[in-house]
Parts: structure tokens; sequence; C-alpha cells
């Protein structure tokens, strides 16, 4: 590559990265808002910390309740942008929900400029469902089917039920056509997926319209609860840069509990990232509070192991870095 062009891809990549950074750093509330409608789910993946927390009691299977849901829709309703992002997700299954297509009809009809998705392993999503999700105007649906052999499906999510989730998604997708919401396959990007992907793409390619998508999702390890070792071989060594999600995001658990990442659903309330309940303070003002503001410090001197679990946690490989390093500080 000739200098001129190595400079000119240099700053191109740095101009975009600048560009990106004032946009989420010059906002002073959340940009990507998560609650965890549901901890019930009607799977066990090996790549999910789920079944253990339950085991182990530090979280337990059940409903957000509904009062709450409308508490948190409410502290929404005082950003004055609604431009932001809405996933009503968490650790469990939310067409488990009893109230889930109300939820989402609500939160299409109060925030109509807001992006709205929800995932789901699609185990569930029979005719019925699928006419209700589309009734409800949400812009993007993640289908998690992850694996793509009936076998290792089998096996890693303690059902075999590859076959149903293969028929409800494409009975979706001719269902919906060129309708919202936009549809995502989801295929992990793990060993035992690596000569499946191209198959995972060829098959399902046939059924999406031009505004759905196949997304090979890098494996998170759920702030530090599954080792990724179980899942990747080589993995590639990255120097730690400051965590994207806590200046863009907060993560209400089913029981209210606040972090500034979606990875706090993997603890219980007494780590160092929780900052607070809803039922005591809008998450918009937890996102602004001097518990918040001290962990973004704390990133951007590179004191992370002063923080449980940050210290444990290797999510922050999967986002982007926005930060520019200035001596020993990220700015």
């Amino acid at each position: 590559m000739a200098l001129g062009s190595l400079y000119a891809r240099v700053y191109a990549e740095a101009y975009a990265k600048a560009i990106l950074r004032y946009n989420i750093m010059t906002k002073n509330y959340p940009i990507d808002i998560n609650f965890e409608i549901t901890t019930a789910c009607n799977l066990k993946c090996k790549y999910c910390p789920r079944y253990e927390l339950i085991r182990k009691g530090v979280r337990d299977a059940g409903h957000m309740d509904y009062d709450l849901v409308n508490k948190i829709i409410r502290d929404m309703s005082k950003i004055s942008d609604k431009r932001f992002s809405i996933s009503p997700v968490g650790l469990g299954e939310p067409l488990l929900y009893p109230q889930i297509y109300d939820v989402l009809k609500l939160l299409r009809e109060r925030f109509p400029r807001a992006r709205i998705h929800i995932n789901t392993n699609a185990v569930l999503l029979d005719e019925e469902s699928s006419k209700e999700l589309i009734k409800t105007g949400i812009d993007d649906i993640i289908f998690s089917i992850n694996i793509w052999d009936e076998e290792l499906y089998e096996r890693y999510h303690g059902v075999d039920a590859l076959p149903d989730v293969i028929e409800n998604v494409r009975r979706f997708l001719q269902m919906k056509g060129d309708r919202k919401p936009r549809a995502v396959l989801q295929i992990l990007d793990i060993d035992i997926n690596k000569e499946r992907i191209g198959a995972f793409m060829r098959y399902w390619k046939p059924y999406l319209n031009e505004n759905d998508v196949i997304y090979v999702r890098p494996i998170c390890d759920y702030g530090g609860r599954i080792s990724l070792n179980d899942f990747i071989s080589q993995q590639k060594d990255k120097k730690r840069y400051p965590c994207q999600a806590l200046f863009t995001t907060v993560m209400i658990n089913k029981d209210g509990f606040i972090f500034p990442c979606c990875m706090g659903v993997a603890y219980s309330p007494d780590v160092d990232i929780c900052l607070g309940n809803v039922q005591n303070i809008n998450f918009i003002e937890a996102f602004r509070g001097e518990v918040a503001r001290n962990l973004r410090k704390l990133h951007k001197t590179e004191k992370y192991d002063s923080i449980y679990p940050c210290n444990v946690c290797g999510s922050w490989k999967v986002m982007k870095n926005i930060f520019f390093k200035v001596g020993g500080r990220w700015i």
C-alpha cells in the first residue's frame, strides 16, 4: 500500500472514530436502554450463565412486575430526544412474558422515533405470535439460532428444537414479507460453527428481504461468568481500552436494579457497578450520578482492577474503541 493511501486510511478511521465519540459523549442520557422483562427461559444454553446463576441463587427465575415496566417507560419519557434504542431483554426469553405484545405496542406508541428490538430463540414463535409481533411495529427482531447443526444444537441448548426453530423463523419471514421488523438471523462465531457459517448463510439468504441481515456474532463472556476457552480455541490478544457501554447504556434487571452495561444481569446488586434501583431513582439520574461518573473516570485512567466485575470482564473486546489515548489517560 502506498504511503499516501495509508495516511488517508488512518485519517479516515480517526475521523470516523472522533465523530462516533462526539455523538456518544455529548449525550447526558443513555442511548441504549435495556430492561430485563423476564429471567424465565425455555433453553439451557451452554454459552449463557443463566441456568448456573439461578441454580446458585445469584438470580431467580421470574417476570418483571408490569407496574415496574410502566415506571421504566414513564422515566424514558423524560428524555427530550427520543432517538434512542430500547430493548426489553436480559437473561430470559421475552416471548415467555405474558404481556410482551402489550409492552412492545406501548413502547412503539410512546416512542415513535426510538429503535425498538427484541431477541428470541424462536422456539415459541408460532403463527399467532408471529402475527402479534409484526403488528407491534418494532424495528428489529434478532433470532438467536446460534448453532447450525441439529445434534450440536441439542447439546448446546439442552433441547432438540432446531427443526422447529427453522420452521418458525421461515414462516415468520414469509408472513412479514417486506414489512417491519427487520429480521436479524444470528449465528455464533465459535469453533463448532466455523465450517457451518457458510451453509447457514446460503440456507437463509433466499428467505431474506433487502433489509434483513445475517449476523455472525462474537461470543461474549457475560462479565467473566463463562470461559471463552470452552468455545474459542484461538483468541486474539487486545490491549484494554475503556468500555463503551459505560457511556451509552443502562440495563435494568428484572428486580429494578440499574447497571451501566448489559453484563449486569449476570450479577447481584452488591457489585461495584450497580447504580441503584428504579423504584428509588430515575435511571436517567443514575446514569448521570456519582457512581456512574466514577466508573467512567476509573476506566479512563485504566484502573479496571479496582472495579468488580470489570476486573474479570472480557466483554469490552466486542465493542468499538471510541477513545483516544493521551499520555496515561483515555479521552
